[in-house]
C-alpha cells in the first residue's frame, strides 16, 4: 500500500500546483489501467484530496469519463476515456489493453500534460 500513497500525494500534491496557476478540476483526468485499479485508486484518493483542498477552499469533486464536460477531476479507466481529452492527464500503471486505445491516448493533439505513475513494473521474459 505503501506505493499507492506515494502515488496519491504525488497525484495531489500536482493538483493542488495546478488549481493554483489557474487550472479547475474540468482540465485534469487521472486515468487508471483497469476499472478494478481506478476503484482502488479513488478509496485513497478521494479522501487525501478533499482533505488538502479544503485547506484551500477548493473542491475536490471527482467525475468519470461518461461525464467528461462536467467540472470534476475524471478519474476513469483508460478504456472509458479513449478518445476524449483534458489538458493535464496522470496515467497510473498506464498499460491499454488494445493497440487502439493506446494510439488514441497518446496522440499528441488530445493531452499537453501526461504524467506517468508507475505502482509497479513488470519486467517480460522475450
Amino acid at each position: 500500500m505503501e506505493k499507492i500513497d506515494e502515488i496519491v500525494t504525488y497525484m495531489v500534491e500536482n493538483c493542488l500546483q495546478y488549481f493554483q496557476n489557474g487550472y479547475s478540476g474540468k482540465d485534469i483526468a487521472i486515468l487508471c489501467s483497469t476499472v478494478k485499479k481506478k476503484d482502488k485508486y479513488r478509496h485513497v484518493l478521494q479522501p487525501q484530496m478533499e482533505n488538502e483542498m479544503k485547506n484551500f477552499k477548493l473542491d475536490a469533486d471527482f467525475t468519470t469519463a461518461d461525464d467528461v464536460l462536467g467540472y470534476g477531476i475524471v478519474l476513469d479507466s483508460i478504456r472509458h476515456f479513449s478518445g476524449l481529452e483534458r489538458s493535464i492527464v496522470f496515467g497510473i500503471n498506464p498499460v491499454p489493453t488494445q493497440e487502439e486505445i493506446s494510439n488514441n491516448l497518446w496522440h499528441p493533439e488530445l493531452i499537453y500534460n501526461f504524467i506517468c505513475c508507475m505502482e509497479e513494473r513488470k519486467v517480460r521474459k522475450s
